[in-house]
């Protein structure tokens, strides 16, 4: 395994299993609550696919000018409906919309392309 490999586990396993957790909320939700789960899910799935797609398998589907681009905007949706997420979450699962609002901040400061 190569430092790109263990540098996108260790971005995108938090994120992911906190993804799961936000899909159920958007299931057994209603209102705005389900609404900022639903986007806070598509935001971290468009995040976790492009920082596993530039750092693994090194495709081309997407340039990477276009994604240096949009990760500021992508980080700045999972930041902000991460932290509405976790003022909604009346347990101690707040955590869970917290791993994914660091994951958007670590998409703003562009932490994934470090080196381009």
């Amino acid at each position: 395994m190569n430092k790109a490999h263990e540098l996108a586990l260790l971005l995108t396993t938090g994120p992911s299993w906190a993804m799961l957790w936000s899909i159920y909320r958007s299931t057994k939700t209603y209102g705005l609550v389900r609404a900022n789960s639903v986007i806070l899910t598509a935001a971290t799935l468009i995040g976790i696919l492009s920082v596993l797609q530039y750092l693994v398998l090194r495709t081309i589907w997407v340039d990477i000018n276009l994604m240096v681009a949009l990760s500021p905007v992508i980080g700045s949706i999972c930041v902000f409906t991460g932290l509405v997420a976790m003022w909604n979450d009346p347990h101690v699962s707040k955590i869970l919309p917290f791993i994914q609002a660091v994951f958007g901040f670590l998409l703003i400061i562009g932490l994934p392309w470090q080196g381009v």
